[in-house]
């Protein structure tokens, strides 16, 4: 900055990282005025012994007393801290152990190249940010403990050497024995990239490798998945690739998933002092590790945080609850069931279940392997909740004949629930089949669902039963007798299925004692229309007076609302001068109030 300062600039090559690479470039000497516990040393001349940040009074006392100093100004600039111990770091030249660049070329090399793909695709934005600046990386560390690093040095020929031996015997030079070790340790995220091999039996003595199968690193090595937090990327997960590479030839991982960071449910990042940690295992201890693993996956959407509180954990709990109903009630009926690959699926409903299991375990593939594993829970959970528990155990209380072809697909379905809830998905499926763990295999080594059969025309069938349940219930609504049962209602389709398959379906469900498919409107009845079907239900029988002044309080209330809403929309002034979002609201208002009117309007003529 040309603005800043007096025009002199003071460069201190030993004490400054920048002032560092100026040295460098100009063959400046390089000073070093303090030792490593912060004492001024001989070129500091009478100052000499002073703690440094002891000796900045005194310095500046000695400018003034000797009228150097014209001028003292407050400056803003950076001072490194430790994360630790919160005192300043300063930077000071010294004799290190490094690994150099050149060493991770080729790992680098290959991640650009689609060895190795990360999940979300962004994060090899960050990886390319730091590899592509990457320096020497100095791996000693001046600590009490840690890995000593395997280095030698004589006492009589000065003669210095790497040994695989912790305790060497000799000096290989001169024999001497008298030597001695570096006093450094390695950095901790040495070892560390090393872990991707290192645990396979690479690297260990003879003795070491007794341990460990001798397949091993062949048969794991590499890997196809490493699952992380974004931020040791660069301090783990490059080194990692870095030292597989260069030692085995091969990325240690092929696919790298970055999972997000978990925060509370209004999205502010954990902290005691805000008092909004959650602890894993209160969570466990309340709600189960299955709710908690559960809820973990359900809200890992790539590339987002998660924003986790109690009323997700109390939502995924109620999902675990559905698993238990769907058990008990099928044990109601049967005791036992067979796996789906030991029956043949016959029944009309069983056909329908299994064609959308089938469906269901396509998307969680698709979303697993793909890495979006709030895809595959929300799948599980939509198959589960709405279609098999919400329908298909509604169906089933209909068709018993189907009962037993329901339990061997709920067992299926175990098997998918598996990976996310383990633990109640080896209860219930065991339970269901009459074992125990300690006689036969968790769902946890069975292998994962397969798309079974796809049934079109069942699906589309289905899909008309509901249509048609649905309808039935809100022309009930309309009479106020939506719980109750009704004795007759119509049913024009416009798609043929089969009628007979349908109609105890729909007259179970929809709470009629007889339904009747006909070809033709009927006159008389309260009406509900829909993509389609038609449905019809006679009010000859109903005392429809109290009904019809309902609707005209309905039709006379929003009248008035269209009345007051379109005014205000006409009035030139009030559009000039209320905010935008005011009349979008109010236009909204206004659309949704006339759609409602419409409606009104067409079930008081169908009374009429």
């Amino acid at each position: 900055d040309m603005e800043f300062g007096t025009g002199i600039v003071k460069v201190t090559p030993a004490h400054d990282p920048n002032d560092y690479e100026v040295g460098k470039r100009h063959d400046l000497e390089f000073i070093t005025c303090f030792d490593e516990k912060g004492i001024l040393n001989d070129f500091c001349g009478e100052f000499a012994g002073l703690e440094r940040l002891a000796a900045r009074p005194i310095i500046v006392q000695k400018l003034q007393d000797e009228g150097f100093l014209t001028k003292i100004e407050e400056h803003t600039h950076q001072v490194g801290h430790c994360y630790r111990c919160k005192n300043i770091v300063e930077p000071y030249i010294s004799k290190q152990w490094f690994v150099r660049k050149e060493v991770a070329a080729k790992s680098i090399e290959k991640t650009y190249a689609g060895e190795a793909k990360f999940h979300p695709s962004h994060w090899l934005n960050s990886y390319r940010a730091w590899m592509d600046e990457l320096r020497d990386w100095c791996i000693s560390r001046q600590l009490w403990w840690g890995h000593r690093i395997p280095v030698f040095y004589c006492d009589d020929c000065n003669h210095q050497w790497a040994d695989k031996k912790d305790e060497p015997e000799a000096c290989p030079h001169c024999s001497s024995k008298n030597f001695t070790q570096d006093p450094d340790v390695l950095d901790t995220w040495f070892s560390s990239a090393l872990w991707a091999f290192s645990p396979l039996g690479w690297g260990n003595n003879a003795q070491m490798q007794n341990s460990f199968n001798e397949n091993d690193l062949k048969d794991f090595y590499p890997n196809s998945l490493l699952i992380t937090g974004f931020d040791i990327m660069f301090f783990w997960v490059a080194r990692m690739m870095m030292m597989g590479e260069h030692f085995q030839g091969q990325l240690p991982f092929k696919d790298i998933y970055m999972h997000a960071l978990v925060r509370d449910e209004n999205g502010a990042k954990m902290s005691k002092s805000k008092g909004n940690v959650i602890d894993p295992l209160d969570m466990v201890e309340e709600f189960s590790a299955d709710v908690v693993r559960f809820s973990l996956c359900y809200l890992a959407v790539q590339g987002r945080d998660i924003k986790l509180g109690k009323k997700h954990l109390e939502q995924f709990r109620n999902f675990t609850n559905k698993l238990y109903n769907a058990s008990n009630f099928l044990q109601l009926n049967v005791a036992t069931f067979p796996d789906l690959k030991d029956i043949e699926i016959k029944t009309p409903l069983g056909l329908y279940m299994q064609s959308k299991l089938s469906v269901a375990v396509e998307e969680l593939r698709n979303a697993i392997e793909s890495y979006r594993f709030n895809e595959a829970a929300s799948s599980l959970y939509r198959f589960v909740w709405n279609e098999f528990c919400d329908w298909g155990i509604e169906y089933a209380k209909a068709s018993k004949d189907s009962v037993v072809e329901l339990g061997a697909i709920f067992k299926e379905t175990l098997k998918m629930t598996s990976p996310f809830m383990p633990f109640i998905s080896d209860f219930l499926y065991h339970k269901l089949s009459g074992t125990s763990l300690e006689n036969s295999d968790s769902l946890m080594i069975m292998n994962f669902p397969k798309t079974i059969a796809k049934n079109q025309e069942m699906e589309d069938m289905f899909a008309i039963i509901e249509e048609a349940i649905v309808a039935i219930r809100r022309a009930k609504v309309v009479i106020d007798m939506g719980n109750s049962k009704i004795a007759k209602t119509y049913v024009k389709l416009n798609k043929s299925i089969d009628n007979e398959v349908a109609k105890p379906f729909i007259e179970k469900l929809a709470k009629v004692e007889e339904i009747s498919f006909v070809n033709e409107k009927q006159e008389n009845s309260i009406t509900d229309v829909s993509d389609n079907l038609e449905v019809y239900i006679p009010t000859g029988e109903i005392d429809m007076t109290p009904i019809i002044n309902k609707l005209t309080k309905q039709q006379e209330k929003l009248e008035k609302e269209i009345a007051k809403l379109s005014g205000m929309l006409s009035n030139e002034r009030f559009v000039a001068n209320a905010p935008a979002s005011v009349i979008e609201e109010n236009k909204a208002g206004l659309a949704a109030a006339e759609d409602k009117l419409e409606k009104v309007l067409a079930e008081l003529k169908s009374l009429s």
